[in-house]
């Protein structure tokens, strides 16, 4: 959990503010249209380069309408951003609803906030990506609440699922902190989205600008994961394969099999491969329980995945995961349903190693409050 003085003083690091009071405020800071200006993007791309752009509903992230652009000139040369717009008003939406959804981000309304992140050589000359939080007029914000949790302050909001290699769990206060927090682009996930059923925004219209977005992340420092995870969407085609299953959980059981399609494709894949490789949960040996559990710069850390109440080995802990709220409720609420996700979770890894995480309803100190809701 970040703080605003941290956050001003990750911005200063990274060159968009100009100075911080001490109680984070900040002077100085570039806008939207400054970082689209240095980064060359939109109006200001260079004569031959093309800004690819898609439009859709994450549903299994953050139920928000995301409008996607990305840009690259080269290995470590990539830009992007994602302007969030208010989603569909439930997590099991009418088509009608997802329609209404899009048209209205397409149009301009319910922007909530632009992230934007760049990675470029850094001032050693190491791949350094960059991450900024701009408002609905375009001024730079230091928090953002997209969750419908709470406001998180930068770059903990955005490490929490891009990978911080380098970040020790809050950005510190004493301008001790750097630029290079060891993040991450994330993969675009088809698999996880919802589509227009109206021209030019439907599945087939944009499974090419998927492609491409895709292949930007390759020229953005990307971690080995990623790399393999979007060599294998892509193995046959320009069409993502969203029954894709790694070399190393090929020939498992179908336990196995169905624990990776049914759960961690749908609420940890996107963020786990952006993670250090110990959290990466493609590679088999990294989960099984008895697995190496390597991890890289962090050999004492918990081991495994962090969803249910224990586990004698702890392989799961204390309903922490998924952290994105509405992944978490998909997770929690789909007891019961035709794809009950904690019930292949206990198949997969056996009773005996998930103690607490039995069907039952969404755990009462992660439950959402009446009237909570993404915030502009």
């Amino acid at each position: 959990m970040d703080s605003r003085i941290g956050a001003c003083q990750y911005y200063q690091s990274i060159g968009a503010v100009g100075s911080c009071d001490a109680v984070g405020n900040f002077s100085g800071a570039v806008s939207f249209e400054d970082w689209k200006r240095a980064v060359r993007m939109g109006l200001y791309a260079t004569t031959g380069a093309t800004e690819y752009t898609a439009t859709y509903i994450n549903k299994v992230d953050l139920n928000l309408t995301r409008d996607h652009h990305s840009i690259t000139y080269g290995p470590n040369q990539t830009a992007a951003y994602v302007c969030n717009h208010l989603g569909p008003p439930s997590l099991n939406s009418s088509p009608m609803d997802i329609d209404t959804a899009i048209s209205n981000a397409v149009n301009g309304k319910n922007l909530v906030a632009c992230v934007a992140m760049d990675v470029g050589p850094g001032v050693s000359g190491t791949p350094l990506t960059r991450f900024f939080i701009f408002g609905p007029s375009g001024q730079l914000l230091p928090s953002v609440n997209l969750d419908g949790r709470r406001e998180k302050f930068v770059p903990g909001t955005c490490v929490v699922c891009h990978g911080g290699d380098h970040y020790a769990g809050n950005y510190p206060e004493d301008q001790s902190g750097t630029a290079d927090v060891g993040g991450h682009f994330l993969p675009y996930d088809a698999g996880n989205f919802e589509f227009s059923s109206s021209a030019p925004f439907r599945e087939a219209d944009e499974e090419q600008a998927i492609y491409h977005l895709n292949q930007n992340v390759l020229n953005a420092n990307p971690t080995v994961a990623e790399q393999e995870l979007i060599a294998g969407w892509y193995a046959s085609g320009q069409v993502l394969d969203k029954n894709y299953l790694p070399k190393s959980w090929q020939g498992q059981s179908n336990a196995a099999v169905s624990f990776y399609q049914n759960v961690n494709a749908r609420g940890c894949r996107t963020c786990h491969v952006a993670l250090v490789e110990g959290y990466n949960f493609d590679h088999y040996q990294n989960i099984t329980p008895n697995g190496p559990f390597y991890r890289e710069n962090n050999p004492n850390a918990a081991l495994g995945i962090a969803v249910c109440d224990g586990g004698s080995n702890q392989i799961l802990r204390a309903h922490s995961m998924p952290s994105s709220r509405v992944t978490f409720d998909r997770f929690w609420q789909s007891v019961g349903t035709s794809v009950d996700q904690p019930a292949i979770l206990v198949q997969f890894f056996g009773a005996g190693n998930i103690d607490s995480c039995t069907p039952g309803i969404t755990p009462r100190k992660n439950r959402p409050r009446r009237g909570d809701r993404v915030r502009k």
